[in-house]
């Protein structure tokens, strides 16, 4: 059985590209890398405290002890400017290989889906490309690691993937349209929370995106 964190964990990741600002998805416009950062640091502690929950829980204690270890996540992007993964993957790397949670970062569909036993050996995959099509095998191999329990990461361009998979848009819940833009800022309803305690109030520019 596959252990529960590869779940949290993709909160956790997705989370911190959402707190990314996207001007341009250039971080030398709204946000620069030491925001990017400082970012990415900040989530990174969210990291920390919903694994141990997860590893201090009565119900996981057995699980957890037989299958402790570092998390590693593959990692698919792409070679684009747009979108720029190969930007964002040592940002991740950097900020979460500290609490070994490790990437491997591969940029086609057939490197990361068409190994099938060691796309297994994976905790979670994210993905956060440009990826129109993908061959029927590679998406057999992706479906069966995510019912087996695998974690699985879309982050933003990731729900405009593999247009000739129908099924895909049941797997991220939707399928991308088009979108907008403007400037938000977030909500916060538990300052207090430890996974958000001493982060500041800000604004970021993004993408409305409609699926």
């Amino acid at each position: 059985m596959k252990r529960s964190i590869p779940s949290i964990l993709s909160a956790a990741i997705a989370l911190a590209f959402a707190s990314l600002g996207k001007a341009g998805d250039t971080p030398n416009n709204l946000y620069t890398n030491i925001r990017m950062r400082t970012l990415l640091n900040q989530w990174a502690k969210v990291v920390l405290v919903f694994v141990t929950i997860q590893i201090n829980s009565p119900l996981q204690a057995d699980e957890n002890a037989a299958q402790s270890g570092p998390v590693r996540v593959l990692f698919l992007g792409h070679e684009s400017n747009q979108h720029p993964s190969d930007l964002y993957y040592p940002m991740l790397a950097e900020a979460l290989g500290r609490d070994a949670i490790y990437f491997d970062y591969v940029t086609t569909p057939a490197e990361a889906f068409s190994d099938r036993e060691k796309l297994f050996r994976y905790d979670a995959v994210l993905l956060y490309a440009n990826h129109k099509t993908l061959d029927r095998a590679l998406w057999k191999n992706l479906k069966d690691y995510v019912e087996s329990g695998g974690g699985f990461v879309p982050v933003h361009c990731a729900s405009s993937c593999f247009q000739n998979i129908l099924e895909y848009d049941q797997l991220v819940g939707g399928r991308f349209k088009s979108h907008g833009k403007g400037v938000f800022s977030p909500k916060t309803i538990a300052s207090e929370h430890p996974a958000i305690a001493g982060v500041e109030p800000y604004e970021a520019w993004d993408e409305t995106c409609f699926h």
